[in-house]
C-alpha cells in the first residue's frame, strides 16, 4: 500500500492511500502536523507579570520565530518594566537596568520597592518594616525586640527599659535579675551627681551611659543648663571653694522637686562609680523613716564623724525632710559655702539630729570606697586617708577587706568607668553560678 497525491479537478490536492504501508505513513504525517500546530500556538501566548507577582495571559498574540531566541532577546524579554517588575519566562533573571521580583514572592511596586521577608513594602525612604513590625525612623533606626527605637548613638532600650552602655553593646545575657528588679521597685533611689561644664561631655556623659542607667532618678547638677546630658543649673560659681554652696543648692532642688520620687537620696561626683543593685540591697535592710545617713565614715572634724563626698553618701527620707523643712533656719545650722563640702554636710546632719551608721557588711568589709579598686587592693593610700579613715585604713587593704557587695568607688576615669561596667555586668566565667549572700547587718547593729 502506498500514498499518491494528485490534483483534483476542483483545484485541491487529494491524497490516495494504497496498501498498509501507505496508511501508516498517513497517520504519522497527521500526528506530526498536529504537534507543530500546538507548539506554535503555545509560543504565540505571551505571559506578563502583574504587580502582585501572579501571571496572566496577554490579550495580544505574536508569531514566534522558528529559530531559538538570541541572548539579546532573552535580556529584552527579562527586562523590568517601568514599575520595577520583570517579564515573561525570565522574570527571576537579573537585569542590569533594574530589579527583579523579590525572593519573598512579591514583585517590587511602582516605586521599585519589593516586600521584605516580613511581608511589608519599604516606604518612600526605602525603609522596610523589620521583624518587630516597625518601620525604621528617619535615621534608619528600627524598633528592637523591646519595642524601643535606638537613640542617636545606636543604643536601643534593653529589656530593663534602659539603653545599653556607651559602647553600644546590647546585653544578651540570660541572667536571672528577678531580685534586682524587685529591689529597683521597692527601694527607689535618687542620685544627684555634681558636675561642671568642662566635664559634661566626658565624665557626666559616661556616668549617664553606664551606671546612671540603673538609677531610679538621676539628676546632674552644674552651673549651666545642658540639654544633652541633661543638667540642672544652680547659681553658683565653679571651683572647689564653692562646692558647699553647690551642694546646698542641689539638695534644695532635690527636696523641692523630687522629694516624693524616691525613698533614699544619694550625692555622688562625676568620677564616682556606683553599683546600684548593691546599694539597694544594703538599703533594703534599713528604715528610710529614721533620721540616718550612710557612706564611708571619716572620724575627724565632726564629733560623730562625716562621710566622704567622693565615694558618695546617702540620706534617708527623714534626713532630707528634716533638712528641707528647716527652711531659712538651715542657713544657721548648715554652712552655706566654704569649708569641705562633705564635712560641712556632716556638721549639718549632726545639728539636725541625723545620725551616722555602720555601712560595712556583716563581715566588717568596706562597701563605700574613696579610691579606685586597685588602691584598696594594694593599700596605696595617701597619708591623709590614714588619719581620716574611721575603719582603720592600715587594716583595710586587700580584696579580703572589700565587700563582695561593694557599692561605690571614687576617682574613676571615664575609661575605667566603662571597663568596670563591662567587668561587672558583661564578663561572666562559664560554669560558675553565684548564689545570694546575706551580707546585711541586723538593723539595730548599724549604729556606730
Amino acid at each position: 500500500m502506498f500514498l499518491v497525491w494528485h490534483l483534483h479537478s476542483s483545484g485541491s490536492l487529494v491524497l490516495h492511500m494504497n496498501g498498509r504501508r501507505g496508511f501508516s505513513l498517513f497517520v504519522g504525517v497527521i500526528l506530526g502536523l498536529t504537534a507543530a500546530v500546538v507548539l506554535d500556538l503555545g509560543a504565540m501566548l505571551r505571559l506578563t507579570v502583574r504587580q502582585d507577582g501572579h501571571s496572566q495571559q496577554s490579550s495580544s498574540l505574536y508569531a514566534v520565530p522558528i529559530h531559538p531566541p538570541s541572548r539579546e532577546d532573552v535580556q529584552k524579554d527579562s527586562a523590568p518594566y517601568t514599575d520595577g517588575s520583570s517579564s515573561g519566562r525570565h522574570r527571576n533573571a537579573a537585569y542590569e537596568l533594574g530589579g527583579v521580583s523579590h525572593q519573598n514572592g512579591g514583585a517590587p511596586n511602582e516605586n521599585g520597592r519589593a516586600p521584605n521577608e516580613n511581608g511589608g513594602v519599604s516606604d518612600e525612604n526605602g525603609r522596610a518594616p523589620n521583624e518587630n513590625g516597625g518601620v525604621p525612623d528617619e535615621n534608619g533606626r528600627a524598633p528592637n525586640d523591646n519595642g524601643g527605637v535606638p537613640d542617636e548613638n545606636g543604643r536601643a532600650p534593653n529589656d530593663n527599659g534602659g539603653a545599653p552602655y556607651g559602647n553600644g553593646d546590647m546585653p544578651s545575657h540570660e541572667d536571672n535579675d528577678t531580685e534586682a528588679r524587685r529591689l529597683a521597685k521597692e527601694v527607689r533611689v535618687l542620685v544627684w551627681v555634681m558636675t561642671c561644664p568642662d566635664n559634661h561631655q566626658s565624665k557626666a556623659r559616661v556616668v549617664r551611659d553606664t551606671w546612671g542607667q540603673r538609677v531610679n532618678k538621676l539628676v546632674f547638677i552644674s552651673s549651666i543648663n545642658d540639654s544633652s546630658i541633661p543638667t540642672i543649673a544652680v547659681n553658683v560659681s565653679e571651683g572647689r571653694q564653692h562646692l558647699t554652696a553647690k551642694s546646698q543648692k542641689a539638695w534644695r532642688y532635690v527636696y523641692e522637686n523630687h522629694f516624693h520620687d524616691a525613698d533614699w537620696f544619694m550625692k555622688a561626683d562625676d568620677n564616682t562609680y556606683v553599683i546600684m543593685e548593691n546599694l539597694r540591697y544594703f538599703l533594703s535592710g534599713e528604715n528610710t523613716s529614721e533620721p540616718v545617713h550612710f557612706g564611708h565614715l571619716f572620724k575627724t572634724i565632726v564629733k560623730q564623724g562625716f562621710y566622704s563626698g567622693g565615694s558618695g553618701y546617702v540620706l534617708s527620707k527623714e534626713a532630707l525632710r528634716r533638712w528641707g523643712e528647716k527652711g531659712q533656719d538651715v542657713a544657721k545650722l548648715c554652712r552655706q559655702d566654704g569649708q569641705g563640702e562633705d564635712n560641712a554636710m556632716g556638721q549639718c546632719m549632726e545639728r539636725l539630729g541625723v545620725r551616722v551608721a555602720n555601712s560595712t557588711d556583716a563581715m566588717g568589709r568596706s562597701r563605700f570606697h574613696c579610691f579606685a579598686p586597685d588602691h584598696h587592693i594594694l593599700g596605696n593610700y595617701p597619708k591623709w586617708y590614714l588619719t581620716y579613715d574611721a575603719n582603720g585604713a592600715t587594716a583595710f587593704r586587700g580584696m579580703a577587706k572589700m565587700s563582695d557587695y561593694s557599692i561605690a568607688f571614687h576617682y574613676i576615669s571615664p575609661t575605667q568607668m566603662q571597663v568596670m561596667d563591662f567587668l561587672i555586668y558583661h564578663l561572666t566565667p562559664y560554669g560558675i553560678l553565684r548564689g545570694f549572700q546575706q551580707l546585711n547587718r541586723p538593723r539595730n547593729s548599724t549604729t556606730v
